[in-house]
This record gives C-alpha cells, structure tokens and sequence, in this order.
C-alpha cells in the first residue's frame, strides 16, 4: 500500500505529485502516521473535521509549522513521535 495523505482534497501526498517533487529534486512532502492512540486519535479527527483511522497517514502541510521540529533529517511531533526523513540523493 502506497502512503499518502488521508486528508480530504489533498493532493500534496498523491503519488503523482510526490514523483514530480522527486523529479524536481525536491523532498517530498513529510506523512505522519495518525496516532493509534484513542484519545490522540479523536483530537486529530476533531481538527481536521473527518474520520481518520490509526492505518492512515496526514501530510505536513496540515500542520501549524510550530508544531513540528525540524532538526535535520528528522521530524518531531509534539507528541513524541518522531519520524525521519530519507535523503533523496
């Protein structure tokens, strides 16, 4: 299963555009996991207006820039979790 954003209309995480991006040597746009947790979960469905389940995945752009660290390669969300991002090179 390929990963892209569960967001409704959102096409920043479609495969089409993440190939363009990597064409243009550009990073893709980051794709959290949604949270398994209950309570974390119901937060994100209640921000961003829709059901979303623990398999789906929300791209970066749905985010305030506050609320993700960037330090180098790799991404930390307030929550703890911490993703990294893939050199393209």
């Amino acid at each position: 299963m390929v990963k892209k954003c569960a967001v409704k209309n959102c096409m920043s995480g479609s495969i089409a555009k993440r190939k363009m991006k990597l064409k243009q040597n550009n990073r893709p746009t980051a794709l959290f996991q949604v949270p398994k947790c209950p309570s974390m979960l119901q937060k994100w469905n209640l921000a961003l207006s829709q059901q979303l389940l623990p398999k789906n995945f929300v791209c970066e752009l749905h985010f305030k820039e506050e609320d993700i660290n960037k330090k180098f390669d790799r991404i930390i969300l307030p929550n703890g979790d911490i993703y990294d991002i893939k050199s393209q090179i």
